[in-house]
């Protein structure tokens, strides 16, 4: 049985030593690619079973990449996941049209990129046996909120806890570090300068890597229909801003 390829298309030698890292001795083949016309060649010389691609390089070469893809018969249904530190959404949401997967978060650390494409291929990529996700309660707290009022009083309030904080400011990004991480719990602000919290809590709940992490709602709006909805979506809890801390921890205890 032969090896799945991950074809790999990014300019920057560390990423391919990361990627060789973490492949090597694997159930996976890597093809190392450093720009996209050699991987447009590399992809229909293999026929990789996935494609990672980096998003950033120059004059949107990456999404030109991926609209090419779409446009062959052979490989239109290729999964690939655009591997980022700082594409704007307007070009996130772009490759999202033309089929994107998902995209990863930069920086990521070598068990972080395993678990990632473990949890792609539903096994372990290292050791060939199934996949299983991080156990809650090791699972990281993400903070999806445009205003850092809270993460710095949050943090210093969980530093004896064993699960980290993390941030997002906005619903883009919050829902890629939620499917990067798989939180164990979400705090979420319904305003946010790209999209809704509505609007993020759908998504969260209609992804199977994301669907089944508890959601609290931290928000001003105490209108009945942002209650109703908000629950209606999923949320576990909702809780009104201002708010007292103590009273926040013991609503995240309940719900980790």
């Amino acid at each position: 049985m032969s090896k799945p390829k991950v074809l790999l298309i990014d300019n920057d030698a560390v990423v391919h030593q990361l990627f060789e890292r973490v492949l090597n001795q694997s159930r996976c083949q890597l093809i190392p690619s450093y720009d996209v016309r050699d991987g447009m060649r590399q992809a229909m010389l293999h026929r990789p079973e996935l494609v990672v691609l980096e998003a950033d390089l120059p004059e949107s070469e990456g999404l030109t990449f991926v609209r090419q893809l779409r446009e062959l018969v052979a490989l239109r249904r290729t999964p690939v996941i655009l591997y980022t530190a700082h594409s704007s959404r307007e070009r996130l949401l772009e490759a999202r049209q033309l089929g994107l997967s998902d995209y990863i978060l930069k920086p990521i650390d070598e068990s972080q990129l395993g678990s990632r494409l473990s949890r792609f291929f539903g096994w372990d990529v290292r050791t060939g046996q199934p996949f299983t996700p991080p156990e809650q309660g090791h699972r990281p707290i993400l903070l999806i909120d445009d205003h850092p009022t809270y993460f710095e009083p949050l943090q210093e309030c969980l530093s004896d806890w064993v699960h980290p904080l993390l941030a997002a400011h906005d619903g883009e990004s919050g829902l890629a570090l939620a499917r990067q991480a798989l939180p164990g719990l979400i705090l979420l602000d319904i305003p946010l300068p790209d999209m809704s919290g509505l609007m993020v809590l759908e998504q969260l709940r209609q992804d199977p890597l994301t669907r089944a992490v508890p959601v609290l709602v931290l928000t001003g709006d105490n209108s009945e229909d942002c209650v109703r909805q908000a629950i209606a979506g999923g949320a576990r809890g909702y809780i009104l801003k201002p708010f007292q801390l103590p009273f926040l921890l013991t609503q995240m205890e309940r719900h980790l």
